[in-house]
């Protein structure tokens, strides 16, 4: 148990479509704007937690969002052209396995050290459509050249209890994402 890591991600909004505020006498009221009710902003983020051990190693490894940094392409009120916008990315099995090999692998490396001395680490993700298979090429390349061993085991189906993000490490990050009240994706992600 204490070498296996689990991954998942989750859809962060930028907001609730009913959502309460308390303010205090004379408290301006937070500004919320989205396109319409059926379009709120969101983001996914990709979380990975171990289990905490003894030396200084807390469990987290990293949240990461999939988000896509592009020029606009069009000037508007707010930002000329040409300026760097942060907009939602797409999931799929690419971005999902570079999310993988350039993020969670440099993490794996760096914080859980005897991954590198060749000890067995096994990321644990659920069944869904965009994660990569065990015998994925491109990982399996990727952690020979950072002389890992990890290996990618899927989780058994209809077993959510096995997955310490989805018992309560989500839900935790959310309530004090929605403390903030984010007026934009980089807000978003910097909240989470």
């Amino acid at each position: 148990m204490y070498d296996t890591v689990h991954v998942d991600e989750k859809l962060f909004y930028m907001t609730q479509v009913r959502r309460s505020f308390y303010l205090l006498p004379g408290e301006p009221e937070p500004e919320r704007s989205v396109r319409s009710r059926r379009y709120i902003t969101k983001v996914m983020m990709l979380a990975a937690v171990a289990r905490p051990r003894w030396v200084p190693f807390d469990g987290k490894l990293g949240i990461w969002a999939f988000v896509v940094r592009e020029p606009a392409l069009r000037s508007s009120y707010r930002r000329p052209t040409g300026t760097m916008e942060t907009k939602e990315g797409r999931v799929n099995k690419e971005t999902y396995r570079v999310m993988l090999i350039e993020r969670l692998l440099p993490a794996l490396r760096e914080q859980m050290p005897h991954a590198a001395e060749g000890k067995r680490i096994t990321v644990q993700q659920n069944n869904a459509s965009p994660h990569i298979s065990p015998q994925d090429p491109a990982f399996c390349e990727a952690t020979s050249r950072m002389r890992l061993s990890v290996e990618l085991q899927f989780q058994p189906p209809n077993s959510p209890a096995l997955n310490a993000l989805d018992l309560g490490i989500f839900t935790t990050i959310q309530l004090r994402q929605m403390l903030r009240s984010p007026r934009s994706i980089d807000e978003l992600v910097d909240s989470v």
